[in-house]
């Protein structure tokens, strides 16, 4: 299957309906249970993010499919005729522990959440300051004040190892943190 020229990547779709995501579960849920629990694995993606980045890509996925039968034609189509369900069910399943934690007791997660909010505050203040003085680019720094999340609190974390670390030679000692 040749490559296409340029590749668009899709935007990701909204959630649907917790009713539908609901519907979509209960459909494969006896395939599920069936699952063997010494296969399983252990999930460390963000599930919301990636049902979303699935259900975007369905249009486009379909309009392969055509391509898929020609060029693979040993490759199960199901695994493409079933991707929105099973993003659905894995959104949905998702929603249905996220709701079943115990949301009252602290958990490792929320203690390492609140050093790293921490974290990522006082790294933040520091390279603005260095972005006064003209140290560190201040576009840089702008950018990572825009993140919100948990998600973007890691990536801003590492983005400012990365920019410490470039602009060590010129700020070691002249903040708190170097």
């Amino acid at each position: 299957m040749p490559r296409p020229a340029s590749i668009t990547i899709p935007a990701p779709a909204r959630p649907t309906p917790p009713e539908t995501a609901a519907k979509a579960l209960a459909q494969v849920s006896e395939r599920l249970r069936r699952l063997d629990p010494s296969e399983l694995l252990v999930v460390n993606t963000d599930i919301p993010r990636a049902a979303s980045i699935v259900l975007g890509a369905v249009p486009r996925i379909a309009e392969l499919r055509s391509a898929v039968v020609e060029q693979l034609p040993r490759f199960e189509l199901r695994h493409i005729d079933e991707l929105p369900v099973l993003a659905m069910a894995a959104w949905y399943a998702h929603l249905q522990w996220v709701a079943s934690t115990d949301a009252s007791e602290p958990s490792e997660f929320d203690a390492i959440l609140a050093r790293a909010t921490e974290l990522r505050a006082l790294l933040l203040g520091d390279a603005e300051a260095l972005a006064r003085r003209g140290l560190v680019e201040a576009e840089r720094v702008a950018e990572l004040r825009e993140g919100r999340g948990h998600l973007d609190t890691a990536n801003d974390l590492v983005a400012l190892s990365a920019l410490f670390e470039e602009a060590w030679p010129r700020v070691a000692g002249r903040t708190a943190a170097t």
